[in-house]
């Protein structure tokens, strides 16, 4: 296979993503020294680093400099990046009453529902879904690595 621009611009690079104080976000990709970029919207962050990689690499290629392939994301780097994500995370818990006397839950950034008797219960078992999904996300790492729609799940430092 040829290693074009095409080839290395589709290659999986780590992103990391780091919360400025001052707002914003600094962004880059380890593999390739220097390329780095900045948004105020971590959706923005991801589309400017994306644009610094494929500038990055069409001038390493002109220029003839080696472009690195990335490094292979594990799944113990994978969950050592989400354990420090998690640690600045807050999860917050939405509650209602679902109409049927049931109560619903969600936490806020997660696409998951939850329906329980009591609201006394609501936190446990949401609790207990995120776990379910991390589990997920750990026994099929590559194939949510690999796949398109979860790039963005991958925007950790």
């Amino acid at each position: 296979m040829k290693k074009d621009l095409n080839y290395y611009v589709n290659l999986l690079y780590k992103v990391c993503l780091y919360p400025d104080p001052e707002g914003g976000f600094a962004v880059e990709i380890p593999d390739l020294p220097g390329c780095i970029s900045q948004g105020e919207t971590v959706e923005e962050a991801y589309n400017m680093i994306q644009d610094a990689k494929l500038y990055w690499i069409k001038t390493a290629l002109e220029v003839g400099v080696e472009v690195p392939e990335p490094q292979e994301i594990t799944k113990s780097s994978f969950l050592e990046q989400l354990n420090e994500l998690l640690k600045r995370y807050e999860f917050r818990a939405v509650l209602g009453d679902s109409g049927a006397g049931t109560v619903m839950g969600t936490l806020e950034g997660f696409d998951m529902i939850i329906e329980v008797d009591k609201e006394e219960s609501a936190v446990a078992k949401l609790a207990e879904e995120l776990m379910e999904y991390a589990n997920d996300y750990m026994c099929n790492f590559q194939l949510y690595f690999n796949s398109t729609n979860r790039k963005a799940h991958f925007l950790i430092s």
